[in-house]
């Protein structure tokens, strides 16, 4: 079983552990309502579905490629099916070989194409896998936490082998519980490169009791503010859409049921339209804070 093969199956339980209620035809995607279907896990499936409403309806042409491979897999996740995803797709492809310059990129661009169920080895011509390997050195993929992470999600995402080497790495460049955002030893952690480098892990076959799970799950618990939200920067700063997300995601990952003051923090962020706001103070990039938000909300991590 793949890494990815145990979060589907860890999702779908914590379908039935969660009791979550159906909302069967509410908030419909706009011109994709048709191909939704039963999303594997809901942790909050109607915030969920409402956030992914509002990125369906969002135009494709003023989104950076970055943001359409996320809102890509963010409808996935939502319950699109694959074949409605497939026109976002091909219009990513016409952008994906000019933006797929990084490891973490061109794993965006491979993890949008598998959402869309394509081949991301063979996208419109272009092997983004390729671009992902051909950035991996000693076990480090690119030079970032999230081009680390990304590149281990999407290798599995196409049932590709994630070296071994990838964990003896990151075991290396953790710092006082967590990674920083350039995984340099001695730089500062942070949440959001923390929590989905956790996920990776998961998705590369680490148990979820290993040390280094456990010690960076528990580093995380204490960078939670009073609301139950967190920051990119942890220590209890004000709550941030996307490393709320990323916890969440964490949480899934290791078998965990969200708590439930972090999810409340997620969702005080959704604004009537059903978009997320980057923090209560700042509306920020809606359109990425609501893709990162979605795969949260809808208990399905990457």
């Amino acid at each position: 079983m793949t890494g990815r093969s145990r979060l589907r199956v860890q999702g779908r339980l914590l379908a039935f552990v969660l009791l979550a209620s159906t909302f069967a035809g509410a908030n419909g995607l706009a011109g994709e309502s048709a191909a939704l279907g039963a999303p594997t896990a809901a942790v909050d499936r109607a915030a969920g579905k409402k956030a992914a409403s509002w990125l369906a309806g969002r135009p494709t042409a003023a989104m950076s490629p970055g943001l359409q491979s996320d809102v890509i897999v963010a409808l996935e996740r939502a319950g699109a099916r694959p074949r409605a995803l497939r026109p976002r797709a091909n219009r990513l492809a016409r952008l994906g070989p000019g933006y797929a310059t990084t490891a973490g990129a061109a794993a965006k661009v491979a993890l949008a194409a598998d959402a869309a169920g394509l081949d991301p080895a063979r996208l419109r011509g272009v092997d983004y896998l390729r671009r992902i390997t051909t950035r991996y050195r000693g076990g480090r993929y690119g030079r970032s936490s999230f081009d680390q992470a990304l590149s281990m999600l999407a290798l599995d995402a196409a049932g590709r082998p994630i070296p071994r080497a990838t964990r003896t790495f990151l075991a290396s460049r953790r710092g006082s519980g967590g990674w920083g955002f350039d995984l340099r030893r001695g730089s500062k952690d942070e949440v959001d490169s923390t929590a989905l480098i956790v996920v990776a892990l998961r998705a590369a076959g680490v148990p979820e009791r290993a040390p280094v799970i456990r010690g960076a799950m528990a580093w995380l618990a204490k960078q939670r503010n009073s609301a139950g939200g967190y920051a990119v920067a942890g220590g209890g700063r004000r709550t941030g859409a996307n490393a709320t997300a990323l916890v969440i995601q964490a949480e899934i990952a290791v078998g965990r049921r969200p708590n439930r003051k972090t999810l409340a923090a997620l969702r005080r962020l959704q604004a009537g339209d059903g978009s997320i706001r980057f923090t209560r103070a700042q509306a920020g990039d809606r359109g990425i804070a609501t893709a990162g938000a979605v795969p949260a909300l809808m208990g399905r991590p990457y």
